[in-house]
């Protein structure tokens, strides 16, 4: 399973836990409930701000939504792939704050 399908999942997991519907979860997160839908399916990734929004509207830790039950340890490709995301969402954030300054 890649990357995005792991996220995706598992922000779905931890919506339906949250007893979320998608239009509720996208309405607080500000975007389209088609959007969140790609999101979850693993079709679209998300920004480094609507991550930290999910954080804090599911009530998750980062690695919560990062986890894979599939396997009992990342293997080297999912390692870098999350490192690849990671950075990305990094250099989203910088970018963002130089916007706002």
């Amino acid at each position: 399973m890649n990357i995005k399908k792991i996220l995706g999942n598992n922000i779905r997991v931890y919506r339906k836990k949250a007893q979320m519907t998608q239009e509720l979860l996208s309405e607080e997160l500000g975007i389209s409930a088609k959007h969140l839908s790609k999101i979850e399916s693993g079709q679209n990734f998300i920004s480094s701000e609507l991550l930290e929004n999910l954080y804090r509207i599911l009530n998750v830790t980062p690695s919560a939504l990062f986890y894979s039950p599939d396997h009992d340890g990342l293997d080297n490709n999912s390692v870098s792939q999350i490192e690849g995301l990671i950075d990305t969402l990094a250099r989203d954030l910088k970018k963002n704050i130089r916007e706002l300054l």
